[in-house]
């Protein structure tokens, strides 16, 4: 299921339910906030390897986009997803080694990434957000690092490497990821079991909506 809250924590609702999720492992709310995108993961013996769409007051489910498989629309192992500020929605199909995207009503649109050890393939894909340019971030467990797409899914640059050392920028097993209103990149490393913050060159340290707090 999924448990919705207020800004404040408080419990509201939840959508879905054991007789209608199997494997969720992510979720996401296109910008209004009247659809929820749910990844349902599937697995080794399951043909439920698919994105579900809900009506995000209601709960009703409106679609299912994909299936199993490797074809252009298709998922193995879907993991996380992301909405852009379009409505754009993008998912990680980590089985196929790629991140797929589509249209808010479930349309196809296109996928970038393959399996490889250079730069804009993926080794262990997981984690995704988009910030307010568009542009996509995706974590790479296995290169211990995040690598940043433009919306057409060119590859702009890569952040972090795998280390057994922790430090900034040093992941072992990084899995999620997020930008806030200002660009900052927070990226979770469940080995390290820190939070590591990136800011935008552009953003000085004491502007923007986020800002540290002087003792």
């Amino acid at each position: 299921r999924v448990l919705v809250y207020d800004l404040d924590g408080r419990y509201l609702r939840e959508i879905g339910g054991p007789n209608d999720i199997l494997r969720p492992s992510g979720v996401a709310a296109n910008p209004d906030g009247q659809r929820i995108y749910v990844v349902e993961t599937g697995g080794v013996q399951s043909q439920n390897h698919t994105l579900y769409v809900y009506d995000a007051q209601s709960g009703k489910r409106l679609k299912t986009i994909g299936k199993r498989g490797a074809e252009a629309g298709e998922f193995n192992i879907p993991l996380q997803a992301a909405v852009a500020k379009d409505g754009t929605v993008y998912v990680v199909d980590s089985g196929n080694f790629r991140v797929q995207s589509f249209d808010s009503n479930g349309k196809f649109l296109t996928s970038f990434g393959s399996i490889g050890k250079k730069s804009g393939q993926f080794s262990r894909p997981k984690g995704i957000a988009v910030d307010g340019n568009g542009h996509v971030y995706v974590i790479d467990t296995g290169f211990g690092n995040f690598q940043i797409f433009n919306s057409e899914g060119k590859l702009l640059l890569f952040v972090g490497e795998r280390s057994e050392k922790p430090g900034p920028g040093n992941f072992m097993l990084p899995a999620g990821i997020d930008v806030d209103q200002d660009g900052r990149v927070y990226v979770v490393d469940q080995f390290f079991r820190k939070v590591d913050v990136f800011r935008p060159a552009d953003l000085k340290p004491d502007l923007g909506y986020t800002v540290q707090v002087k003792k």
